[in-house]
């Protein structure tokens, strides 16, 4: 009998040992998870903030973009207004111009006149035809 229990009693520590050494190995494969996991938040959290980051920098961006958009309509619309005096002030000079070469020939063709006419004495007031002879 006590053979018998020599035995039982023997495997008995050998099944305490084995479920020791399952309960370290155990503890062992949970602690290495939760270092795993501890490290998966960490890379989650950097990532989080790189992709705030980076929507906030396109966010920027896009207001940037529409910044320059409206600014950019402003200058085209000035641009257009100032095209439009531009060209109205072509055409006033352009009319002048016209205005200018009928004066110059208007005053071409009285100067050509001129040799027939002279001066009349100061109490006629005006001009006389000369005739050539007196």
């Amino acid at each position: 009998l006590k053979g018998t229990v020599s035995i039982l009693v023997d495997r008995r520590a050998a099944e305490e040992e084995a479920n020791a050494a399952k309960r370290a190995a155990d503890d062992a494969e949970r602690a290495a998870e939760r270092d795993q996991l501890a490290k998966l938040r960490t890379e989650n959290e950097e990532l989080t903030k790189k992709v705030k980051e980076f929507s906030e920098k396109q966010t920027q961006l896009f207001e940037a973009k529409l910044t320059m958009k409206s600014q950019l309509g402003d200058i085209r619309e000035e641009l257009g207004i100032k095209n439009k005096e531009l060209a109205e002030l072509q055409l006033a000079t352009e009319e002048l111009r016209r205005e200018n070469a009928d004066l110059k020939a208007s005053a071409e063709l009285r100067s050509e006149a001129r040799p027939m006419y002279e001066r009349g004495s100061s109490g006629d007031g005006g001009r006389r035809l000369f005739l050539g002879c007196w």
